[in-house]
């Protein structure tokens, strides 16, 4: 095995079992909405928080909780999707 593979395989054992709980203060629904349209999402479940059967978009929190707590990595953490940004592979911005 690749010495880098190595490495990552005894990162991911270390933490494999462990339970991490994660503060991402408020989950606002303008934010979920503008995440569910940049998707190209048009059902109004995800697209107006007025809806009965209002939800969030089910790829909202893993863009969100993507990256390890604690990194230093950019456009990550509780205050990545601030404004209409949202950071993920592609690291887009709605509007």
């Amino acid at each position: 095995m690749r010495p880098d593979l190595r490495a990552a395989e005894e990162r991911a054992g270390a933490v494999v079992g462990t339970v991490e709980y994660r503060d991402l203060g408020p989950l606002r629904a303008q934010e979920t909405v503008a995440f569910a349209r940049a998707c190209g999402e048009v059902d109004p479940r995800l697209l107006d928080p007025d809806f009965a059967g209002f939800e969030v978009h089910p790829l909202y929190l893993p863009s969100v909780l993507r990256g390890p707590a604690g990194a230093s990595l950019p456009n990550t953490g509780p205050t990545a999707c601030s404004g209409t940004r949202f950071p993920g592979p592609m690291d887009w911005t709605c509007g």
